[in-house]
């Protein structure tokens, strides 16, 4: 009997798949920040063989973590002989990560027309887009602390713009002080969306008891501009009008190597259409109750403007992003 041999059939050129792999650009940064409208994130698509009919539709974000409508822009680029194409992802809203994938039969081969590609692989097919962080530091020549002129005159009576330091609490006559930082907010672009803005003082000393334990919550309120009539301090300043109450420190401090004991809050989301993209953006400094009655002085000293270290001075920490253009 002869033996019946079975033949395995080899397989046809246009059955054997396009591959291709899809990752980050070359200098692509991770993360990516929103810093633009038209921000553009880059991948590079590379095929095992020229192909025709690559298009955006042909990507696919499944996987994404962020908010917006994405697009994508694709263009060959270098060698240019239909292999290499570079895949430009727009439309982005922090925070989040976007993933970009090549589904299977999207594209067919060039020498082989019936033959399509396989899923895309990748090494490194996503990007963090995340906000843009901005810091300022206050205005040494427009900050400084505010002295009531009576314990129950709720106006301005001295100031001092020059110290080194930013009293709040009150004084041997239960005069209230008062505190101001400026920040030169004007620089933020003029279509920013604030995500969130913190702000941040350090203490340089506490004299007698501690003002938390005796005038209550340590609040800040924001003036879009400046409070009174002129940027510099001035002595009416005390008691101008503010905008919105800002934040309320929190009362415990964290101790930061070699910055020290750092106070800070959030600011109220209510507060912060009053940062000021234009100019400059103040807050005001000052316990919730103004003094108690002991005729003895109880208050903190932050570092101001003025201090000799820029890690110690008053800071602004701003979270923003640009949106899409529509």
């Amino acid at each position: 009997m002869t033996a019946t041999r079975t033949q395995t059939a080899t397989p046809t050129v246009t059955s054997v798949p396009v591959t291709v792999t899809i990752n980050q650009a070359a200098g692509q940064t991770d993360p990516d920040f929103a810093s633009s409208a038209n921000k553009a994130i880059h991948f590079t698509a590379v095929f095992s063989e020229p192909v025709t009919g690559f298009t955006a539709a042909d990507i696919s974000f499944s996987g994404t973590t962020l908010q917006g409508t994405l697009t994508a822009t694709v263009s060959e680029i270098t060698p240019f002989d239909g292999t290499t194409y570079n895949v430009a992802v727009r439309g982005m809203l922090p925070k989040g990560t976007v993933f970009v994938s090549i589904p299977a039969g999207k594209v067919n081969s060039i020498s082989r027309p019936l033959a399509t590609n396989a899923a895309s692989t990748s090494t490194d097919n996503n990007i963090i887009v995340d906000y843009v962080l901005v810091e300022f530091m206050s205005t040494a020549s427009k900050d400084g602390w505010l002295l009531e002129s009576s314990e129950t005159s709720n106006i301005g009576g001295s100031l001092n713009s020059a110290a080194n330091t930013i009293s709040v609490g009150d004084d041997t006559s239960d005069r209230q002080y008062r505190g101001l930082v400026d920040f030169a907010t004007g620089s933020l672009p003029d279509a920013a969306v604030l995500f969130s803005v913190n702000l941040r003082v350090v203490e340089a000393s506490l004299t007698g008891t501690s003002p938390f334990t005796t005038h209550g919550s340590l609040k800040a309120e924001v003036k879009s501009g400046f409070f009174g009539t002129a940027g510099a301090l001035q002595n009416p300043d005390f008691e101008d009008a503010f905008d919105k109450s800002a934040c309320n420190f929190e009362s415990a401090p964290e101790f930061i190597e070699a910055i020290g004991a750092t106070y800070r809050c959030i600011i109220f989301d209510a507060a912060t259409p009053y940062i000021n993209l234009t100019g400059s953006t103040q807050f005001r400094l000052r316990f919730a109750t103004d003094d108690n009655d002991d005729m003895s002085a109880d208050l903190f000293s932050f570092y101001s403007g003025d201090f000799s270290s820029p890690s110690q001075r008053p800071r602004l920490f701003v979270k923003y992003y640009i949106p899409p253009a529509p």
